[in-house]
């Protein structure tokens, strides 16, 4: 392209951008983007304009196009196209440019213009010295020439701060000066330099600016007194992101900002509202990085909440016409726009909650509560209750919300459609974080109230009561949901038929929730129902529906679920059309219906099972599209992406250790990775065609740079693959080359991996190929391999020395808790990835026992015996190993004198005071029956000896379910014992005492295998289970009731359980005492139970 135009031509098309006229506006853009596209004549102009336009505008867009223009990627090869002598005249034309301006608005962009330019320089090893030059000369100059300096300065921190804290010394004797300048707008463009540098450095070198903190909030009052407001908003901006990223920066004068900010807050006479919330925003921010500082500033947290109260009731009080009768396809987030002060100070005040002292939030909340109601302004009470609704997540018990119960029942009738929509908001959110207690506890209060508002008249208050009640009947009692169901599907049907979309999109959702709770008493409206939600889906598809279409495939498949694969299986060739005919023509990256086509494909493949295989072809692309797909990133000013990764790497300073960043793309990804998960575990063998894509896939995200969860989703995937393999009973040779392959794959990931949680993934992942492959390494292999993961074990121990250090610097530097928290929570994840080391180790002594022999001295000596030194968290991880040998070895390998040794250890530790070490102890004496034989008898008195004091160890309120593990599996091991040992101990002595600890709560899968031999004990000798006068009936029911009720038991084994119930009545003298303990002892609801066991019985 060849353009023939002068400067004034150029000038031209830039004037018309402000003309009256569309078609001479659209005509100025396509002629702008010509000379963009020829970038020799095109700056000169712009520079031309920027010095010599008598109209601020012009200059003002110059510098924005100019700035624009050097910004690009490209930037190299742009600047190479000029001769030396055109670079140095557009240096020196632009540093001109930079003398002779005076207007402080068009200076701002003139000034990141040059900064534009030095930047770029800087990165490409070019230089200007001239810059470097004038910027210190400024520096001295006026007010006005010092804040382009700093101006200049702040720009260039960005692009390069390290070369400038190469001479710390003379930044700081910049800084000195530039913080006695009187002129207001330069004070900010100092504070503002220094705010960039300080977000830019590392924390540590903080440090060294943290005494202009005192200056820094000095000036936010002086722009506050002077009125500033366009200075004040500009300099809020920048110290809300010195709080949001490096809050240490005002810790040592943190009273005195807080004091300023709330001011500053108070005030509500601003031309911009904003400036009421950005102090606050800034303080919040602080306080939830540095908790440590709540517990210093007690009073001034209180002054803080009360500042956000303020603002939660600076509303119109004449409610939006456009909140009241919304549009169709409104979103409820739309609702920030018209409470834009309400949601923000409930937000902060829930994120402030957060810093508290469990003692002080309920204090907090009651006193804005009482504040509120008792005040006749509708929007106190909106406040109050939106702010009330956030307790939830910090009560530990419902009794210390029982006094606000009936004030939202009193509200969600209150004349005020806001203040009844914020009392159905409370209720949602309180179901949410307290279930299932909290609708346990006030069903019967608060469910009639929200079913009554679902057909409330207005929309906002009727999408409200159907968002809450999903909430609260995803955990109430199958009775209860069973209930209402019967009065509130007619009206959430009648909502669908005619509400707005709001209030459709709820009422669908809340129809999923109550067949979730249920579950078959559900399936007497399905059939009506999955008609029904198709036909809605059909017949609601333009735009403004997606999300509507989104929620009933969600309900259709959450409905599926809770009938059964028999009464989904008339239905699913409907269904699944439906969700293949979405899904076919593809969907926007931005499409709604993406993430609740991938979850729903998820929910009907487990449903069905094999039976899913015939429409696997169909559904297989859609989703290798999504997993396939590489997240991008929107960079520049021209919107144009590149790969997230590749991105993401060129402009993060997020250390490669911190880096997870999360976007709607990744999260898609890896619903997308965990749906071929399911669906390679569900069909097996038939999976077996798409392995080899699936596998490309997961292996090109191992070690995917920007987002941790996707590495960990990968490496979950390929177990299951090599699974799918094993399922097609493919040869030896194919099995042992796949999983090695994967194994390899996934060592490198390891061996590169930063971030010790992935790590532990990936050994997770490594323990189950090794499981699945089963025996196929030569004692050679087994030894390189134990020897890699002793050094993954010693360099574990050398991070965990690194993290000590930090956190012991931390505390000598009177660091804040925050930090020091870092640092524990680091070392618990070294903790949890030495623990699956062992499991990793336990997997190569089950699959290679004899390779592994030679290898136990050294796991003894180097690891176990050092680690039993160490604190308990060490002890824990010497015990698994410890576990794992007798449990995979046993005594037939390991030889009865080791074996005895071993358990010695073993015992030792089984009533140890640590909930941890103790569990994993208790659990060891269990594989000690298993695998003991007939030594086991030389320590059968000990062992249940320890494992009854285990047991009676009193039960530690604090921390209920690590002490619940650790009796549990004490538990578990008595029954272990009886199973494996019944020749070696008084049986029925010894089952007498046992049934009394049952059931087994909250290890679960201990707990199932457990209960299962209760069930066999009884199938097989039910006149021994009973005991010698039946006297052990009234337990072996309580156990029965409660393993069923609390799904204690597999579901498979419901009719061994039926049967095992039925055997008791057939016996006379059993049959009568269960007759009589059923009329005389048990609840109308415990009577129900057992015929509902009784119902399982397979005829």
């Amino acid at each position: 392209m060849s353009i023939q135009g002068t400067v004034n031509d150029f000038y031209n098309i830039l004037k018309n951008f402000l003309h009256n006229s569309n078609e001479i506006r659209a005509l100025a853009e396509k002629q702008l983007k010509e000379y963009l596209a020829i970038p020799g004549k095109t700056l000169f102009f712009l520079i031309q304009l920027m010095q010599n336009s008598p109209e601020d505008f012009i200059r003002k867009l110059s510098s924005v196009l100019f700035k624009r223009f050097v910004a690009q990627d490209d930037f190299d090869k742009l600047w190479n196209a000029f001769r030396p002598e055109e670079q140095e005249a557009i240096k020196r034309e632009l540093l001109e440019v930079f003398k002779k301006e005076q207007d402080p608005k068009v200076m701002k962009q003139i000034c990141q213009a040059v900064a534009r330019l030095a930047g770029q320089l800087f990165i490409h090893k070019q230089k200007w010295p001239e810059i470097e030059a004038l910027i210190m000369e400024y520096i001295k100059g006026s007010d006005f020439m010092a804040e382009n300096a700093f101006r200049i300065l702040a720009e260039l921190f960005t692009v390069d701060s390290g070369r400038f804290m190469a001479n710390v010394g003379t930044l700081q004797e910049i800084f000195d000066s530039g913080f006695q300048r009187a002129s207001g707008s330069c004070l900010v463009a100092v504070a503002g330099a220094l705010c960039i540098l300080v977000t830019e450095i590392d924390t540590v070198d903080t440090k060294i600016f943290e005494k202009y903190s005192a200056y820094m909030i000095n000036l936010i009052e002086v722009l506050y007194n002077a009125n500033d407001e366009d200075n004040l908003h500009e300099y809020l901006e920048l110290v809300s992101e010195v709080a949001e990223l490096e809050p240490r920066f005002f810790r040592r004068n943190y009273l005195q900002l807080s004091t300023v900010l709330v001011k500053i807050s108070k005030k509500k006479d601003y031309v911009n509202d904003k400036l009421r919330q950005m102090p606050l925003e800034s303080l919040v921010s602080i306080l939830e990085r540095m908790t440590s500082l709540v517990k210093k500033h007690k009073t001034q947290v209180l002054e803080l909440c009360s500042a956000l109260f303020d603002i939660a009731v600076s509303i119109e009080d004449e409610v939006d016409e456009e909140w009241l009768k919304p549009k169709e396809g409104y979103d409820i987030e739309d609702d920030l726009r018209y409470d834009d002060n309400v949601n923000f100070a409930v937000s902060s005040i829930d994120r402030l909650l957060s810093t508290l002292p469990d003692d002080d939030i309920f204090p907090v909340v009651e006193r804005i509560v009482e504040h509120s109601m008792s005040n006749p302004d509708w929007r106190f009470h909106n406040a109050g209750l939106m702010i009330a609704g956030q307790i939830g997540e910090y009560c530990e018990s419902t009794n210390k919300v029982k006094n606000l119960v009936p004030l939202l029942v009193t509200h969600v009738s209150h004349s005020h459609p806001k203040v009844r929509a914020a009392a159905l908001y409370a209720i949602g959110i309180l179901a949410d974080d307290m279930k299932p207690d909290f609708q346990n506890e006030f069903a019967k209060e608060l469910l009639p109230p929200m079913v009554a508002a679902v057909e409330d008249p207005v929309p906002h208050v009727q999408s409200r009561a159907c968002a809450a009640l999903t909430n609260f009947l995803e955990e109430v009692d199958k009775l209860v949901a069973t209930e209402v169901a019967v009065v509130l599907l007619p009206k959430l049907v009648k909502s669908i038929q005619t509400g707005i979309s709001i209030v459709k999109e709820n009422a669908v959702s809340c129809i999923g929730s109550i067949a979730e709770s249920a579950e078959e008493d559900f399936r007497k409206y399905y059939a009506e129902l999955v008609q029904f939600l198709v036909l809605c889906y059909r017949q609601f598809h333009t735009r403004e529906y997606r999300q509507l279409q989104g929620l009933i495939l969600e309900t259709l498949s959450v409905m599926a679920v809770a009938v059964g694969k028999e009464q989904f299986t008339p239905f699913a060739a409907t269904v699944i059309e439906l969700m293949t005919s979405t899904q076919d023509p593809g969907l926007a990256r931005d499409d709604p219906l993406r993430a609740y086509l991938l979850t729903s494909w998820q929910r009907i493949c487990i449903l069905l099972g094999k039976d899913f295989a015939p429409y696997l072809h169909k559904v297989i692309p859609g989703v290798f599209k999504i997993a396939e797909s590489m997240p991008v990133m929107g960079i520049g000013e021209d919107l144009s992406t590149g790969s997230l990764e590749s991105v993401f790497k060129e402009v993060s300073d997020t250390p490669e250790e911190e880096a997870d960043l999360q976007t709607s793309e990744t999260e898609e990804k890896s619903l997308a990775l965990q749906m071929l998960q399911v669906f390679s575990a569900e069909m097996e063998a038939d999976y077996v065609p798409y392995i080899e894509a699936t596998t490309k896939i997961a292996e090109s995200v191992l070690t995917f740079f920007p987002n941790q969860g996707l590495r960990k989703d990968s490496a979950n995937l390929l177990p299951s693959l090599l699974r799918c393999l094993k399922k097609a009973n493919v040869s030896k040779d194919i099995m042992v080359a796949a999983g090695s392959k994967y194994i390899t794959s996934l060592l490198n990931a390891h061996d590169k991996e930063i971030i010790t949680e992935v790590k532990s993934a990936q050994v997770l992942a490594l323990k189950d190929l090794y499981e699945i492959m089963d025996h196929f390494m030569s004692a050679a292999d087994v030894k390189t391999l134990a020897e890699r993961i002793f050094k993954y074990f010693k360099d574990s121990e050398d991070r965990k020395v690194q993290i000590e250090k930090y956190v012991k610097d931390c505390k000598d530097d009177d660091e804040d808790e925050e930090t020091v928290e870092e640092g524990n929570a680091k070392m618990e994840d070294e903790e949890e990835y030495q623990k699956h080391l062992s499991y990793f180790l336990g997997a190569i002594e089950k699959s290679h026992k004899d390779e592994f022999l030679p290898e136990v001295q050294n796991l003894l000596s180097n690891i176990v015996q050092p680690y039993l030194l160490g604190n308990s968290k060490l002890q824990t991880v010497a015990v698994f190993l410890l576990d794992d040998l007798v449990e995979y070895l046993g005594v037939e390998k390991l030889g009865e004198d080791l074996w005895k040794q071993l358990a010695v250890r073993i015992l030792n530790y089984a009533t140890h005071a640590e909930h941890a070490v103790r569990q994993a102890a208790c659990y060891g004496v269990g594989a000690l029956a298993i695998n003991g034989g007939a030594a086991f008898s030389s320590i059968c008195v000990q062992c249940l000896t320890t494992l009854a004091s285990a047991v009676e160890i009193k039960k530690d309120e604090g921390r209920k379910d690590l002490w619940g593990g650790a009796r549990d599996n004490a538990v578990a091991s008595i029954g272990k014992i009886l199973k494996h040992q019944s020749n070696t101990v008084s049986f029925g002595e010894i089952w007498s005492k046992w049934l009394h600890y049952l059931p087994i709560t909250v290890d679960m899968d201990e707990g199932k295998d457990t209960h299962l031999f209760v069930v066999e004990t009884v199938l097989n000798n039910p006149e021994m289970a009973v005991g010698s006068e039946g006297n052990l009936l009234p337990e072996l029911i309580r156990v029965f009731i409660k393993i069923f009720n609390k799904k204690l038991i597999r579901k498979k084994e419901y009719p061994k359980l039926a049967q095992a119930l039925k055997k008791l009545n057939e016996y006379p003298a059993i049959a009568a005492l269960l007759d009589n303990y059923y009329k005389t002892k048990l609840s109308a609801d415990d009577q129900a139970t057992l015929q509902k066991i009784l119902s399982f019985v397979k005829s």
